[in-house]
């Protein structure tokens, strides 16, 4: 509620105030009958009930934001600072004796359209296991109708109801105001004159069915953050399967990961106790940016999930590099422990392994750290934090290659000689004091299978098609085709240097490694089959029900977040990598309907 008092030409004052309807309704005692004259009636209860159902009630159900207009004259000077007796403000506070016994002039209803990319994005964060909850200073109705619009409130959120003006309401606990909230989850202190304290217990039975907070206040969103983050209510077996069984509201096995999003000072408490805040860049004070993580440029909830899937690739392109390193490693370090047992050397020479390291290993890593986000790494469910980041499917991929790779090598390594007719490295050595031929078909052979598993490690999840998306990125196709052809320079012409055969290799011998090195693609989905028949099946598909693992806090009403016209936002803290956001879509009308 804002108010302001103006001296009248005539004498006198009068004040002026403007606010949320319900509470601008709630502190008038009259109301303008004749707009020509301004002339005046008593306010009665039954006029205020009509103007709530005809007027107030159908400006939210539109999902309208709506403010009353109201005022009130004093012939003299008064205490303009005197609190009154009875009357309290939205916080608790005691209001103002002299915005009071106030004359309503109107009410107004204000939309501001979603924009048109909320809802999609809203459907992708369900998708990806990314549960929103909206938290606004709007009035309970109209928040209801913007979360029915955007998707945060579905059909299976409502029960019918006939006396409503949509013909059904919110189910229980799914739509709240926030004077509520704070009756339900804080208990009277112990000591009179203490603070209310926090009931965990009874916030963990409201919070996985709230979808929709009304009239809050910065202090629940650091009641939300705070609860939330304290919440073992995953540790509950028999509750979480009570839930999905009578709500279907699928509650992440861990403790819960919320991401806050603000831009007052106010809101900054909160987006420090969160565990990802998001302030707003446009719209945002710099008390707000600095408490948070990311900073939202341009205030759109679409760049949310652009952070998110960023966010996700970065950690896929650190399990592909694993994926790939280890398995490099695996054979690498057989190879060398069976040539010192066997030959009391490595077959692969260390110049050629600092090759291999050096060389491929830190090309390969820059390879698959620039995989552009995919769209399908929003249809996978969260990580669990405390999940390892190698998962059966990763062991399976690893271990299957290391199997194929080392044996092959193996084979070469003790019945190369023969098949290809030449000597054996280790004695050829002896004699000539030059690299062997044998042990360059060895060296050969697992550089070309590791090169070709690379893009084997492009995926994570057992996928048929290793190659879909590998044109996207040209950085991929270049270090792959530039890294093939420094072996094929190595190979032919390294020479002593790199420990090759002088002259290189010959046709049949480049054949045969190539062919080993194609085989890898096949392989691998040998190896697919074996994780899917032992129970690896990768779940491509994520459904958050309705107590997934991140919550993000939206407000439509103040300004918290931007999925109507007013604000927009981009990322650029957490996931360093983000694409420019849709422009602003900004459109406000109004409506207002006469009180007699």
């Amino acid at each position: 509620m804002m108010s302001w008092v103006v001296k009248k030409p005539g004498g006198g004052y009068r004040l002026f105030a403007k606010g949320a309807s319900e509470i601008i309704l709630d502190r008038c005692t009259f109301h303008v009958s004749s707009p020509d004259k301004l002339t005046r009636d008593a306010l009665d209860p039954e006029t205020k009930e009509r103007l709530q159902r005809e007027v107030i009630l159908t400006f939210a159900a539109e999902a309208m934001r709506t403010m009353a207009l109201a005022y009130r004259d004093f012939e003299q000077e008064v205490d303009w600072e005197a609190l009154h007796k009875d009357m309290c403000n939205a916080n608790g506070s005691a209001a103002f004796a002299v915005e009071t016994e106030l004359t309503l002039l109107g009410v107004c209803g204000i939309e501001d359209p979603l924009r048109p990319e909320v809802a999609p994005a809203i459907t992708k964060c369900n998708a990806a296991g990314i549960d929103v909850r909206m938290v606004t200073g709007d009035n309970l109705d109209t928040a209801v109708a913007i979360a029915s619009r955007c998707g945060i409130l579905r059909p299976e959120h409502f029960e019918p109801d006939p006396s409503s003006i949509s013909g059904r309401k919110p189910k229980p606990m799914r739509a709240l105001e926030g004077k509520v909230f704070r009756k339900m989850v804080y208990k009277p202190a112990a000591v009179e004159g203490e603070p209310p304290v926090f009931d965990q217990a009874a916030f963990d039975e409201i919070w996985p069915y709230l979808r929709v907070m009304a009239r809050s206040s910065p202090e629940d969103k650091m009641t939300l953050a705070n609860g939330l983050n304290r919440s073992t209510i995953f540790a509950d077996k028999e509750r979480c399967a009570e839930l999905k069984k009578n709500d279907n509201i699928i509650i992440f096995p861990d403790r819960q990961v919320v991401a806050m999003t603000g831009d007052g000072t106010n809101d900054a408490p909160a987006l420090k106790r969160a565990d990802v805040g998001f302030a707003m860049g446009i719209s945002g004070t710099q008390i707000a940016k600095d408490a948070c993580d990311i900073v939202l440029l341009d205030d759109n909830f679409a760049s949310i999930v652009t952070a998110a899937k960023w966010g996700r690739n970065v950690y896929a392109s650190i399990c592909k590099f694993l994926q790939f390193q280890l398995t490099v490693n695996i054979v690498a370090l057989t190879m060398a422990i069976i040539g010192a047992f066997v030959f009391q050397e490595s077959p692969i020479a260390a110049v050629q392994m600092l090759w291999i390291n050096l060389i491929m290993d830190s090309l390969a890593s820059l390879a698959l750290a620039t995989e552009p986000p995919q769209d399908s790494l929003l249809d996978r469910p969260p990580v669990n934090r405390t999940a390892s980041m190698i998962s059966k499917q990763m062991w399976f991929n690893m271990i299957g290659q290391a199997v194929y790779q080392g044996s092959v090598c193996i084979w070469i390594l003790f019945y190369g000689p023969e098949y290809f007719g030449v000597q054996e490295g280790s004695s050829y050595l002896e004699e000539t004091g030059y690299p062997s031929e044998h042990h360059t078909i060895l060296f050969n052979c697992f550089v070309l299978m590791t090169l070709v598993n690379e893009v084997n490690c492009r995926k994570l999840d057992g996928e048929f098609n290793v190659f879909s998306g590998m044109l996207q990125n040209p950085w991929f196709m270049s270090i792959v085709f530039g890294t093939l052809i420094l072996q094929c320079l190595v190979t032919q012409f390294g020479g002593s240097f790199f420990k090759c055969h002088v002259g290189g290799l010959t046709q049949d011998e480049w054949a045969f490694c190539g062919t080993c090195a194609v085989i890898v693609l096949p392989w691998q989905q040998v190896v697919n089959f074996v994780a899917w028949f032992f129970g690896e099946k990768v779940h491509t598909g994520g459904a958050s029900g309705e107590g997934g693992m991140l919550k993000f806090k939206t407000g439509a009403g103040n300004g918290s977040i931007g999925i109507r016209g007013h604000t927009s936002f981009h990322s650029a803290s957490m996931e360093q990598h983000m694409s420019e956001a849709a422009k602003r879509y900004a459109h406000s009308r109004s409506a207002s309907a006469k009180l007699n």
